[in-house]
């Protein structure tokens, strides 16, 4: 079990280790997870029980003593405290937190579980496979009054999300930590290298600014190269890049329709592009917009798919693919273009459809400017005896080839795209920077925004 959460844990552990050494000074309480509520909890031996038997493999016995509560495995066992009052949080612990709404409810908490494993050394490594244990519990504990996680040994809070139960499980001290990572994995049809030089001129072509070979990481913008592990600095926003040689080894977590089945088949090497800092939603947007544009920078006719780390679905990748990467939310765009329409109903669909064919001549203009539109089809197919939500692009408006049509012709199909078999329901553009266009798209992106009713577990 720990050795699961170890391998998950190496790639990060350069950059992560040193803020959790940091706090290594004398002598630390036991490894202790703490979940902040905005009900005063209460300690049910039942519901705990079966919550430590979804963590773990082998369930362990639950003895309960008042407000505390002990889980043995043998030879170990973890201890479980119901706070039954606030806990003191100052104000360095929410220092990294950028929404007020989530700081006004971790200080408003009205209570806490602590959990602890007992008897743990001061040794970096058994402290790392503690939390990671704790983790697993504190997972499933998670519930719609959780507001706030944190550990003893960062003394900080984050605010409880979504995929806060994901991350507990998989990336437990990333979870817990300062430093937080954004990336994104590329499947490759077969290896590639990329020299310093080479790397310098892809950094410089899409941020802009000379790069000198011996610019320090200290730089706003530095390349450094050392083996197979490459490290940049765009904009001040530092990266990693990592070249993988051989077919990707964690595929079977993600969500994969028949499209993306084929492209795993075709795949034969990897490529990660990832960025840390601190938490914060204007933190985690700029490391997501300069990973976009750094792969933007470097992508090719080989890279056949790729995945976010917030999104658990593997996207195919299609003739817009490079261009949308350079939107303002690279993610929630390019997702919501890889996927079939979610949430959107025939009445909006309609009214999207109706914008996108009457501003096709804005379309057009930017074409005619130079810039590349994306025109986006509801179609149905010869065999089919009703309509289908299937969907394609016309690529660069103007060009040749069987992918692309000239302007005149989409023009004159956006008037009459009403029939039974093909219909223009959106058509989407970068011009200088900004999104354009897309009136379907922001329906899908502001449908995949909607927060969920509770906390997932």
């Amino acid at each position: 079990m720990m050795a699961r959460h170890l391998a998950g844990f190496a790639l990060f552990s350069v950059l992560s280790w040193p803020q959790l050494s940091a706090q290594q000074t004398g002598g630390r309480p036991d490894p202790t997870i703490f979940l902040l509520t905005s009900q005063v909890p209460e300690l049910d031996p039942k519901v705990l029980g079966a919550a430590a038997g979804r963590a773990y493999p082998n369930k362990p016995t639950v003895a309960v003593d008042g407000d505390r509560a002990t889980l043995s495995f043998g030879n170990s066992s973890i201890v479980v405290r119901c706070v039954r009052q606030a806990i003191g949080i100052d104000a360095g612990a929410t220092a990294d937190i950028d929404d007020r709404d989530s700081i006004t409810r971790i200080q408003q908490h009205r209570g806490a579980w602590l959990l602890s494993v007992p008897g743990v050394s001061q040794e970096m490594r058994e402290r790392i496979e503690a939390h990671q244990v704790l983790g697993l519990l504190a997972a499933e504990m998670i519930g719609p009054d959780t507001v706030g996680v944190g550990c003893l040994d960062f003394h900080r809070v984050e605010p409880v999300h979504e995929g806060t139960s994901r991350e507990l499980r998989e990336e437990t001290m990333e979870a817990l930590g300062p430093t937080k990572w954004s990336r994104v994995e590329v499947l490759l049809a077969a290896p590639r290298k990329w020299t310093a030089a080479e790397l310098r001129a892809a950094v410089t072509k899409q941020f802009g600014g000379l790069i000198p070979k011996d610019a320090g990481e200290d730089a706003a913008n530095s390349v450094s190269v050392q083996g197979d592990h490459v490290r940049i600095v765009v904009q001040g926003v530092p990266m990693i890049l990592k070249w993988n040689e051989q077919p990707h080894p964690g595929l079977e977590t993600l969500i994969l329709d028949e499209r993306a089945r084929n492209r795993v088949e075709q795949h034969h090497a990897w490529l990660l592009v990832a960025a840390y800092g601190k938490s914060g939603a204007a933190n985690v947007l700029a490391r997501e917009q300069a990973i976009a544009r750094m792969l933007a920078s470097l992508w090719g006719d080989d890279c056949l798919a790729y995945s976010w780390k917030t999104d658990r679905r593997l996207i195919v990748s299609d003739l817009w693919t490079s261009t949308l990467l350079g939107t303002e939310d690279p993610v929630a765009t390019t997702l919501a273009a890889g996927f079939a329409v979610r949430d959107v109903d025939e009445a909006a669909l309609q009214e999207a459809a109706s914008k996108a064919r009457t501003s096709w001549a804005e379309a057009a203009a930017f074409v005619a400017a130079g810039s590349k539109v994306f025109a986006r089809l509801r179609t149905k197919h010869e065999d089919a005896r009703e309509r289908e939500m299937l969907w394609t692009m016309i690529a660069e408006v103007g060009g040749e080839g069987t992918a692309s049509a000239s302007v005149a012709e989409v023009q004159k199909v956006g008037d009459a795209l009403t029939n039974d078999s093909t219909e223009m329901v959106d058509w989407v553009c970068i011009h200088e920077g900004k999104l354009r266009g897309g009136f379907l798209l922001q329906l899908q992106i502001a449908a995949m925004r909607k927060p969920a009713a509770t906390a997932s577990k």
